[in-house]
Protein backbone atom coordinates (compact mmCIF):
# COMPACT_ATOMS: atom_id res chain seq x y z
CA UNK A 1 0.00 0.00 0.00
CA UNK A 2 0.92 3.55 -0.66
CA UNK A 3 -0.31 5.95 1.45
CA UNK A 4 -1.08 9.51 -0.28
CA UNK A 5 -2.15 12.09 2.48
CA UNK A 6 -4.59 10.59 4.70
CA UNK A 7 -5.20 7.79 1.65
CA UNK A 8 -4.00 4.11 1.22
CA UNK A 9 -3.73 3.37 -2.47
CA UNK A 10 -2.57 -0.17 -3.33
CA UNK A 11 0.75 -0.23 -4.73
CA UNK A 12 0.23 -1.57 -8.11
CA UNK A 13 -3.15 0.81 -8.95
CA UNK A 14 -1.13 3.39 -7.63
CA UNK A 15 2.02 3.03 -10.12
CA UNK A 16 -0.19 2.71 -13.16
CA UNK A 17 -1.90 5.79 -11.91
CA UNK A 18 1.55 6.74 -11.44
CA UNK A 19 2.56 6.03 -15.28
CA UNK A 20 -0.48 7.25 -16.83
CA UNK A 21 -0.65 10.81 -15.12
CA UNK A 22 2.87 11.45 -15.97
CA UNK A 23 1.77 10.44 -19.51
CA UNK A 24 -1.14 12.58 -19.46
CA UNK A 25 1.21 15.61 -17.98
CA UNK A 26 2.91 15.71 -20.62
CA UNK A 27 0.61 15.68 -23.28
CA UNK A 28 -0.46 18.50 -20.92
CA UNK A 29 2.47 20.45 -20.87
CA UNK A 30 3.47 20.20 -24.84
CA UNK A 31 -0.77 21.01 -25.36
CA UNK A 32 -0.72 24.01 -23.83
CA UNK A 33 2.88 25.49 -24.60
CA UNK A 34 1.71 24.35 -28.74
CA UNK A 35 -1.62 26.13 -28.10
CA UNK A 36 0.38 29.43 -26.83
CA UNK A 37 2.92 29.89 -29.40
CA UNK A 38 0.28 29.94 -31.89
CA UNK A 39 -2.58 32.39 -32.72
CA UNK A 40 -5.63 29.62 -32.11
CA UNK A 41 -8.41 30.56 -29.65
CA UNK A 42 -9.71 27.62 -28.57
CA UNK A 43 -8.45 25.45 -25.87
CA UNK A 44 -6.78 22.13 -28.22
CA UNK A 45 -8.66 19.46 -27.68
CA UNK A 46 -5.81 16.97 -26.96
CA UNK A 47 -5.33 18.68 -23.88
CA UNK A 48 -8.92 18.47 -22.67
CA UNK A 49 -8.74 15.01 -23.28
CA UNK A 50 -6.01 14.69 -21.15
CA UNK A 51 -7.56 16.32 -18.42
CA UNK A 52 -10.32 13.97 -19.15
CA UNK A 53 -7.85 10.79 -18.67
CA UNK A 54 -6.57 12.31 -15.48
CA UNK A 55 -10.08 13.05 -14.12
CA UNK A 56 -10.97 9.28 -14.82
CA UNK A 57 -7.71 7.69 -13.85
CA UNK A 58 -7.28 9.63 -10.17
CA UNK A 59 -11.14 8.92 -9.78
CA UNK A 60 -10.70 5.21 -10.16
CA UNK A 61 -7.70 5.44 -7.48
CA UNK A 62 -9.71 7.45 -5.32
CA UNK A 63 -7.79 10.23 -5.06
CA UNK A 64 -10.46 12.85 -5.06
CA UNK A 65 -8.53 15.94 -5.12
CA UNK A 66 -6.64 15.91 -7.71
CA UNK A 67 -10.50 14.33 -9.77
CA UNK A 68 -11.36 17.81 -8.30
CA UNK A 69 -8.19 20.10 -9.95
CA UNK A 70 -8.65 18.27 -13.41
CA UNK A 71 -12.28 18.23 -13.59
CA UNK A 72 -12.64 22.29 -13.45
CA UNK A 73 -9.72 22.52 -15.25
CA UNK A 74 -11.23 20.18 -17.64
CA UNK A 75 -15.07 21.83 -17.68
CA UNK A 76 -13.10 25.78 -17.92
CA UNK A 77 -11.52 24.46 -21.15
CA UNK A 78 -14.75 23.24 -22.41
CA UNK A 79 -16.50 26.45 -21.57
CA UNK A 80 -13.54 28.51 -23.23
CA UNK A 81 -13.61 26.05 -26.09
CA UNK A 82 -17.01 27.30 -26.25
CA UNK A 83 -16.90 30.92 -25.61
CA UNK A 84 -14.00 31.07 -28.35
CA UNK A 85 -16.14 29.25 -30.80
CA UNK A 86 -18.56 32.22 -30.80
CA UNK A 87 -16.19 34.69 -31.05
CA UNK A 88 -14.58 33.43 -34.28
CA UNK A 89 -18.29 33.42 -35.70
CA UNK A 90 -19.09 36.29 -34.58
Amino acid sequence: MVRIGERLVDAELFEIFNAEATQARMRMNEDWQDWHASDALRAPEPLIRALHTLVGTSRHVGLVQVRGIAAAMEKLLVKQREVASRCLMA
